[in-house]
């Protein structure tokens, strides 16, 4: 697990080699899915940042997750993604709690620089949203996490990089339901 706070400041990103085959090359044809959980304590401003993105060979950021209250109910947050040029292009029409751990998948395409993101996917067709790089696209070596002022605090956990959606999903434990039955006539409904 990895506390990303907006009262500290270092980054982190992985080595070269995070998954078989890297770095991947735009002409490669991968598609990289990055999974992960998050639990915030404390949200994040109201314009929010990224905390997590894919790392190219130069010295940008790709498929950026962002986290904010823009557009979020009073006292919820919402997870976004960004394009290289750090344009927000949508945010995933879920309000999120604190206190409660979700499950954020993004999906990065090498060759085309198009991104997406989706909050508690049951399949690649589960609704998201998507961010395609302004930029010209690079090959990707990294992934890496980012603190900020604005990003609340998060709790990161179970990092999963890979090619497949398949790879990268951590299923979460399904919400407890409450049957309830009664008795009408002598019949039990």
């Amino acid at each position: 697990t990895v506390q990303i706070s907006q009262a500290l400041t270092e980054d982190m990103n992985t080595g070269s080699g995070f998954t078989g085959g890297a770095p991947f090359a735009p002409a490669s044809g991968v598609v990289l899915y990055a999974g992960f959980t998050i639990n915030a304590e404390q949200l994040p401003s109201s314009a929010g940042n990224y905390f997590a993105h894919f790392k190219d060979s130069s010295t940008g950021f790709r498929a950026k997750i962002f986290t904010s209250r823009a557009n979020a109910a009073p006292g919820y947050y919402r997870i976004g993604i960004a394009n290289g040029a750090n344009i927000v292009t949508g945010e995933v029409a879920s309000d999120l709690a604190t206190n409660t751990t979700y499950q954020i998948v993004s999906r990065y395409n090498v060759g085309t620089g198009e991104s997406f993101v989706w909050v508690n996917p049951a399949s690649s067709a589960s609704a998201g949203v998507s961010a395609t790089d302004a930029t010209s696209t690079l090959t990707i070596a990294q992934y890496g996490l980012r603190q900020d002022s604005s990003v609340g605090t998060l709790y990161l956990d179970n990092l999963k990089i890979g090619t497949s959606l398949d790879e990268v999903v951590t299923l979460l434990p399904p919400v407890a339901q409450t049957l309830t039955t009664s008795v009408i006539n002598g019949e039990l409904i």
